[in-house]
């Protein structure tokens, strides 16, 4: 049996929630979208809505919704002056569990769900694709179906938003175009080598460049033994191979020059060892 208008279980403001409160576009009417009349005791006493917040009296033990509680000086039943209330968890965990259809049923959508879905449903950005809403850019202020957003605000907003085709970020149309794809990770490039690799995305250029690249100028790897050349890529394994005694030569007198340094080093330890003895 499903709750009319007309009915006690009536939601009239925004919902409380940690961290704020919902807008105004989401106040829903509950009882237009209950599948079932809810029991009894889930019906404050004092106004007669359903408790979406249900709070336990400390005088008689009736349920209040947490509007209520805020508002009543004594308890409109057994008349305590001194009235309190508090959250009631089991009396909670009922309302979170009623069964409602979508707002949107009338427009398509075919979702049934529980009241603690129900938020997340109208407001999160997934939710409901038949809900309306309006578009976030800058004096737009259009309304809409969800489903329609992504196509107005890439169409028709004054605001137009792009999607990157390379790398999927979203953002306004001038922004994409002039500055975004000067920065995209996945914007294809040329190699400024014309090495004949083509669409290498920009953050791979750089390894392509250090490790692939034919035609990038690089050091001969003798070039800390003494080879000063600088070479393509692609021409220096011929001079590796080219020079190979030359090469040799280098890495010879590079280890002789290493060993005298290190036998001048053990020399000075040894010194400063010795004078170090006959000082104690």
């Amino acid at each position: 049996m499903s709750v009319g208008r007309d009915a006690a279980y009536v939601r009239t403001r925004t919902w409380s929630r940690k961290g704020g409160t919902l807008p105004i576009d989401v106040r829903v009417d509950y009882g237009d979208y209950l599948m079932e009349d809810p029991p009894d005791r889930l019906i404050c006493k004092a106004c007669q809505k359903l408790c979406l917040q249900p709070h336990l009296s400390n005088c008689c033990g009736y349920t209040f919704c947490g509007e209520c509680t805020e508002t009543i000086k004594s308890c409109p039943l057994c008349k305590e002056f001194q009235f309190k209330a508090i959250i009631n968890k089991q009396a909670l965990r009922e309302v979170q569990v009623l069964r409602l259809i979508c707002p949107n049923r009338i427009k398509g959508c075919e979702w049934q769900g529980v009241t603690k879905e129900f938020e997340s449903l109208l407001e999160n950005t997934d939710g409901c694709i038949f809900a309306e809403v309006e578009c976030p850019a800058d004096g737009c202020g259009k309304t809409m179906q969800r489903q329609y957003l992504r196509i107005h605000r890439e169409t028709e907003c004054i605001n137009k938003q792009l999607t990157c085709k390379y790398c999927g970020n979203q953002s306004d149309e001038e922004y994409i175009i002039n500055q975004h794809l000067d920065e995209c990770s996945q914007f294809p490039l040329d190699c400024p080598n014309t090495c004949g690799i083509d669409k290498i995305v920009r953050e791979d250029l750089n390894n392509h460049l250090k490790n692939f690249c034919p035609l990038e100028v690089v050091r001969c790897e003798y070039h800390d033994v003494g080879c000063h050349a600088e070479l393509n890529r692609n021409a220096m394994e011929d001079h590796c191979k080219q020079n190979v005694a030359q090469h040799l030569t280098m890495v010879k007198q590079a280890l002789v020059n290493a060993s005298e340094k290190l036998s001048k080093i053990s020399k000075n330890l040894t010194n400063k060892v010795n004078q170090t003895s006959q000082q104690y």
